[in-house]
């Protein structure tokens, strides 16, 4: 009987999936939309009855385009947003919408925990740096202001561990999830009892950990109606988003470079140990392969920029199309923007961090302006590689794959503004493909990490070199971008309300 296996990315504006068969080929993807609620400026949440929802849809979608009977599908796996929070009650019910990663509200909250437990001590407790939209300055918020959902919480749940307890009834959770928490000592691969005394963290409220590859329940009954799945359908724990899209791409050893521009973007880079960047600008997080950690820079608003732009300046033109008009135009024509419109991570961990257009004439058009967005937002992850070097990761390659993927002029941007030639995936959503391979490893379809690797992640399609000239150009232009932070802070410091 043929074997298939199932992977599900909850990202963070829409559910992916794709089924795979043993030889590591993908039969079908599928994706399926839903919305980001903001009730007030810097809030972000969304429904988990949307996510499951999707879910449903992508599961009955798969199977109807590719004829997969139900029985043969050996296994599923999961990819998901990081940080967030889903307060569940003792039946595993949300109590309110997820609190997502790019919110915002809780920077009193960020401030309180670093003021308990002191700036450094914390750092070298979690190996991270603390940020609004991480699970545990969320749900001390939720404590603080909504006492009601506070009591009846049971489950403090991060988004993809929701979506497979859905499927599964059991509650558990990862390292390399766990780890965006901020309440997870990464180098011990467990919740920091420290934190979780601190703050008043009542027994049980955390799940219990799973490597990414291993068990995490069966398929219920009342999932395997819903789904068009088998009751009693294998599903493992799986993983953060970015190390599960890290592995689909392949990432296996040191010295490969990830770099993503979905939503936000990141650089990501492996190490066999755990390295914690004393001025806490980068994460250090657990990597989906036991005894790995990798080093990422974040920053949380690139392919979103392009989204603003295009949603609210020009709606009627595709993405491609925005693109297209930006690498006609050859030059931003001396115009820069700064892409904090929701904050930022790497390397200033502000989210008081404003957007800004910068150099605006009468000569600049929309082609200007979307080209500058798009430098803008390439310039980000320049300040995190320099970041990264600072820390001595090494990068003998770099690998690029999401939305950032699919257009010349991303790419293009990208390996000239880095300087340095970049592979580009031949698979733009490595994160379900990588969610299958964990559920490869974890039933038997692979023996192993690095089979899974070698057998089923996405090949590089392609290699685009730097322009020198252009390289030239864009390393004094980063010099110029890296000055309007300080600006846009020093302008903002003399507003009381800021």
């Amino acid at each position: 009987m043929a074997k298939y296996l199932i992977g599900i990315d909850l990202g963070s504006s829409s559910l992916k999936a794709l089924l795979l068969d043993s030889k590591g080929k993908c039969l079908a993807s599928t994706s399926f939309e839903y919305p980001t609620a903001s009730p007030q400026p810097g809030y972000s949440e969304q429904d988990p009855a949307d996510w499951y929802a999707a879910l449903v849809r992508a599961l009955h979608s798969l199977r109807t385009e590719t004829g997969v009977d139900k029985k043969e599908i050996e296994g599923i796996s999961f990819s998901g947003q990081m940080h967030g929070l889903v307060c569940a009650n003792e039946a595993g019910k949300p109590l309110r919408n997820a609190i997502i990663w790019s919110d915002q509200r809780s920077a009193v909250q960020v401030e309180q925990i670093l003021s308990t437990i002191g700036r450094e001590k914390y750092g070298l407790l979690t190996g991270n740096p603390l940020s609004t939209g991480f699970m545990l300055p969320s749900w001390l918020w939720i404590r603080q202001y909504e006492d009601k959902v506070a009591t009846k919480t049971r489950f403090l749940m991060l988004p993809k561990d929701y979506l497979r307890y859905q499927m599964t009834g059991f509650f558990c959770s990862d390292p390399s999830d766990a780890a965006s928490t901020g309440l997870f000592e990464v180098s011990n691969k467990e919740w920091s009892r420290t934190l979780v005394d601190a703050f008043g963290l009542e027994a049980g409220l955390l799940p219990e950990m799973r490597q990414s590859h291993q068990p995490a329940g069966q398929v219920t009954q009342t999932a395997a109606e819903e789904c068009g799945l088998m009751e009693g359908t294998p599903v493992f724990a799986g993983g953060g988003d970015t190390p599960v899209q890290a592995l689909g791409r392949g990432i296996y050893d040191e010295g490969t470079l990830s770099l993503a521009i979905s939503t936000g973007g990141n650089l990501l880079a492996l190490s066999n140990t755990p390295k914690i960047d004393a001025k806490l600008r980068l994460h250090c997080m657990n990597y989906v392969i036991p005894g790995r950690w990798y080093n990422m820079a974040a920053t949380l608003s690139a392919g979103y920029s392009l989204k603003w732009l295009k949603e609210n300046f020009a709606p009627a033109l595709s993405y491609s199309e925005l693109a297209d008009m930006a690498l006609e135009a050859q030059s931003s024509q001396d115009l820069f923007f700064l892409p904090h419109l929701r904050g930022e991570r790497t390397p200033h961990m502000d989210p008081k961090c404003r957007g800004v257009l910068m150099g605006l004439t009468a000569q600049h058009q929309l082609a200007h302006i979307v080209r500058a967005v798009m430098e803008g937002v390439v310039f980000s992850l320049r300040t995190g590689l320099e970041t990264l070097e600072e820390l001595g990761v090494d990068s003998q390659s770099i690998v690029v794959s999401g939305g950032g993927a699919r257009h010349p002029l991303w790419t293009q941007l990208i390996a000239d503004t880095l300087g340095s030639p970049v592979r580009v995936s031949s698979f733009a959503d490595a994160a379900p493909l990588g969610a299958a391979m964990l559920a490869g490893i974890g039933c038997g379809v692979f023996s192993d990490y690095k089979e899974a690797c070698r057998g089923a992640s996405a090949r590089v399609s392609t290699e685009i070199l730097p322009d020198g000239e252009r390289s030239e150009r864009y390393a004094r232009m980063h010099q110029r971008y890296r000055l309007l932070y300080l600006l846009v802070r020093e302008f903002y410091a003399h507003d009381p309300a800021f």
